[in-house]
């Protein structure tokens, strides 16, 4: 079975912007949360690395 390398997969994902985007925004989110005890703040940040975590199970192009 062939097994693409890791620079194929790369480039084969529309959504990877999207999924570094997430991050970067999940994880401000979050450590704003934490540092300013805002817990509301903390559950926006898991969720955006949630959506980022969901675009995974996304089909990629091919």
């Amino acid at each position: 079975m062939f097994r693409a390398s890791r620079s194929q997969r790369v480039e084969n994902d529309r959504y990877v912007l999207w999924k570094v985007r997430l991050f970067a925004l999940g994880a401000a989110l979050a450590l704003a949360g934490m540092a300013w005890t805002v817990r509301w703040l903390v559950w926006a940040g898991i969720a955006a690395l949630a959506a980022g975590l969901a675009l995974r199970l996304l089909p990629s192009q091919d």
